[in-house]
């Protein structure tokens, strides 16, 4: 499409509505990312898209401005708000430019507004036809366009939407849950999560996978795995000879979760000791299936 010359009243809403405004909103994206970023979006190509007597065509400045402004309060409101350090730092290494961008969406993949990284930019969209339609939800799904860019760029680490489930639902509760097993073992122990292995298990597994949204409940999961063990291990706390049997069966002091890819005895999961350590496992294809079950029987092994 040929992007048209803007008229001077086209002109005149950027200059007043969006361009005069356009320091204060960087220096907000700037302070709330911590890092210096820019807005530069196409109002030209807005506006060629925009039908006659639309919004964005009557006052594309004041559509610019409101995707900015939008995508700035949601940031801060939504985004920064719940994901924090761990949320500021994905984008930022993510959007590598640190540069706001906004463009039509040719993918179809949108049907009002959204967000993807492309290209180390964050780059707004709006879908054929929907120029400055809901832009309130414009960045909504920025987690998801966080995690789809850095799984684009490789590596094996941890995708961001699992590492943001394991900030929230693993993290704060860790220390408890430590002291709470070497209350019922009368012992030092150390857990072990496993999350870098699961997570490679889990995408290894594809669509055998129970659940395809794994990524987004990992901290939580997992945490429901060893607390459901920590629950069926009650019996241990203050029996001596209990506490002196988990010992001695579960020399490395050590209880860890893991997929496998079959159970040895049950169906959805089990407990078993190897090497000296006393180790939760499921498969791919029983993730967060009957939780509450697990360690029932543990005693057995000792």
């Amino acid at each position: 499409m040929t992007v048209v010359k803007l008229p001077l009243t086209a002109r005149k809403s950027l200059r007043d509505d969006f361009e005069s405004q356009l320091p204060e909103l960087e220096k907000k994206l700037s302070t709330l990312l911590q890092v210096p970023w820019t807005i530069s979006f196409d109002a030209a190509l807005l506006y060629s898209y925009a039908e006659e007597g639309s919004w964005a065509r009557n006052k594309p400045g004041d559509v610019c401005q409101a995707y900015a402004a939008s995508a700035i309060y949601s940031l801060e409101h939504l985004f920064v708000r719940d994901f924090k350090t761990l949320g500021i730092e994905g984008l930022n290494n993510a959007a590598f430019k640190h540069v706001m961008t906004l463009g039509r969406d040719e993918s179809g993949s949108v049907s009002y507004c959204g967000v993807k990284i492309v290209d180390g930019e964050m780059r707004l969209l709006y879908a054929p036809g929907k120029e400055g339609v809901n832009i309130g939800n414009v960045v909504h799904q920025l987690k998801e366009a966080v995690d789809v860019a850095e799984k684009e760029a490789g590596g094996d680490k941890l995708g961001f939407k699992a590492r943001l489930s394991i900030e929230k639902d693993w993290t704060p509760k860790e220390a408890e849950l430590t002291a709470a097993f070497e209350t019922l073992i009368g012992k030092k122990v150390e857990l072990v999560p496993s999350f870098e292995e699961v997570s490679k298990s889990m995408k290894a597994a594809g669509k055998k996978a129970e659940r395809d949204d794994w990524e987004n409940s990992m901290g939580e999961v997992v945490f429901d795995y060893f607390h459901f063990l920590k629950y069926n291990m009650k019996d241990f706390g203050g029996d001596d000879m209990m506490q002196e049997g988990f010992q001695e069966g579960v020399p490395e002091d050590k209880i860890g979760f893991r997929i496998v890819e079959k159970l040895e005895k049950n169906t959805y999961n089990e407990c078993v000791i190897d090497d000296g350590i006393l180790w939760i496992q499921t498969t791919a294809d029983q993730w967060w299936v009957n939780v509450a079950q697990v360690g029932q029987g543990v005693i057995d092994l000792l």
